[in-house]
C-alpha cells in the first residue's frame, strides 16, 4: 500500500507528498477550525508536515487541525510543525532592545534582517515620518512579529511602552497572549498567533499525543526520513521544529 504523506499549507511538494492548501495543491481546502480531513481514514497517514502555516491561523483552528492530524496518523506516525520561534524573538529583544531584529536573516530568502524587512516596507507603503518612527520602535517591532507580517507593517499596532515593559517580564505565554489579543480580524494577511516549542507540544497533547512522545527538534533533525526535502534552509534562522509521534 502506498505510504501517505501530507504537506499542509503548501501548493507544491516533493514527489510522493500530498499538498493541502486553500490556494491550490492536490487538495484545495481551507484549513480552519471547522476543517475535517474526511478524505483520509483513521490511522492511514504516515507523516504530516507544515511550515510557517500555523502562525497565520487562530488558535482554535490550529487545535482542530492537530486533532485531525492525530486522528488520521497511523500508530507510529509523525507530525512535524515548523513556525517562527517566539521564544527566540523575545530573548533577542531582552538581550538588547536597540539591536533587536538585526542579527540574522529574517527567513524569507531576501538576505535582509527582520528590521531591514520592516524598513523596506515602510518605504514601499509610503508611511509618513511619524508612522515610520512609531513602527520602528524596538518594542513595536517585537510585537509586530506576532500580530503582523513583514509585508504588512501598516497592520501593526502601537503598544504603550510602559505597559509593554510590565508585560515583557511576565511568563512568555502570558506576554504573547497579551500581544496577540490585539490582532485585527479579517485582515488581508498576517501573523495572528505566536508559538513557543512548549506551546506546540501542549497543543499536540490536547490532540491526543502523550507529552513523552512530543519532541523539540532542530533544523533537519527529525524522525521523518525525507526531512532534507522539506525543511527549508531559508527558514532555519527564525524557526522552531516540534514533532509528535502517535502511540
Amino acid at each position: 500500500m502506498k505510504e501517505v504523506k501530507l504537506l499542509l499549507g503548501d501548493i507544491v511538494g516533493p514527489p510522493g507528498w500530498t499538498t493541502i492548501d486553500r490556494n491550490g495543491g492536490d487538495i484545495p481546502i481551507h484549513l480552519n477550525q471547522d476543517t475535517k480531513l474526511d478524505m483520509f481514514e483513521d490511522n492511514s497517514v504516515s507523516y504530516i508536515y507544515s511550515s510557517h502555516m500555523v502562525e497565520h491561523m487562530e488558535i482554535e483552528s490550529v487545535q482542530n487541525i492537530f486533532n485531525e492530524c492525530y486522528r488520521v496518523l497511523k500508530p507510529g506516525g509523525i507530525i512535524r510543525t515548523c513556525c517562527p520561534n517566539a521564544s527566540q524573538f523575545i530573548q533577542e529583544y531582552k538581550k538588547d532592545p536597540m539591536t533587536f531584529g538585526t542579527h540574522y536573516e529574517y527567513g524569507v530568502g531576501s538576505g535582509r534582517t527582520y528590521k531591514q524587512e520592516i524598513e523596506m516596507w515602510t518605504g514601499i507603503l509610503r508611511m509618513n515620518d511619524e508612522e515610520k518612527e512609531r513602527t520602528m520602535l524596538p518594542h513595536n517591532l517585537l510585537c509586530a512579529e506576532f500580530v503582523c507580517y513583514c509585508d504588512y507593517p501598516q497592520y501593526g499596532h502601537s503598544y504603550d511602552l510602559d505597559y509593554f515593559n510590565k508585560m515583557i517580564d511576565k511568563p512568555e505565554e502570558e506576554f504573547l497572549d497579551w500581544v496577540t489579543s490585539h490582532y485585527q480580524k479579517n485582515r488581508l494577511a498576517g501573523h495572528m498567533t505566536a508559538f513557543t516549542p512548549e506551546k506546540v507540544r501542549n497543543l499536540y497533547v490536547n490532540a491526543g499525543f502523550t507529552y513523552e512522545n512530543t519532541f523539540d527538534m532542530e533544523y533537519r533533525t527529525s524522525n521523518i526520513p525525507e526531512i532534507y526535502k522539506i525543511d527549508l534552509e531559508l527558514r532555519k534562522t527564525i524557526s522552531l521544529y516540534v514533532e509528535g509521534i502517535k502511540n
